[in-house]
């Protein structure tokens, strides 16, 4: 089993573009874990199992991206 996340980074700001539509304009902060290893606090991650589900993940994703 795979785990996909999917952020983007606009405006020197983290958005988690997994989340629902009601909480998008959160800003997400990077944290440091006990190995010394960064993360995003908050992230959805969606598990995943074969490859269209992958892509269906990353569709999700691009349909929750800011254009200017």
């Amino acid at each position: 089993m795979v785990r996909c996340s999917y952020v983007e980074i606009y405006n020197d700001y983290i958005y988690d573009l997994l989340n629902n539509q009601n909480r998008l304009s959160e800003v997400l902060s990077v944290g440091l874990n006990q190995q010394k290893e960064f993360y995003i606090k908050g992230v959805t991650e969606e598990s995943v199992s074969s490859l269209e589900e992958a892509f269906d993940v990353l569709k999700k994703g691009e349909s929750n991206k800011h254009y200017a």
